[in-house]
């Protein structure tokens, strides 16, 4: 289908549904989830995805250089032999 099709059908403007293809527009997340039978959570699901793609794309790299919480902190706990779990750090 084509986005002056889907346009048409969820009666909205065409540059709209180029804008939401470009992700330069929310999604109109009622009119398409009423439109495809999905409900609006799977939009708004599928724009999530693609914000967060689209920005690990673009400063994914810069981010992963970054420090995490207690780096360089020994992972035992003091007065204990046992490892603590990464979560708990």
């Amino acid at each position: 289908m084509s986005a002056a099709e889907l346009a048409r059908q969820i009666e909205v403007p065409v540059n709209r549904i180029a804008q939401i293809i470009n992700g330069q527009r929310p999604i109109a997340t009622l009119r398409l989830g009423h439109r495809s039978n999905t409900g609006p959570e799977i939009w708004l699901n599928l724009q999530q995805f693609y914000e967060l793609r689209r920005a690990q794309a673009e400063i994914g790299a810069a981010v992963a250089r970054l420090p995490r919480r207690n780096e360089g902190r020994p992972t035992t706990q003091p007065g204990s032999d046992r490892e603590v779990h990464p979560s708990l750090r």
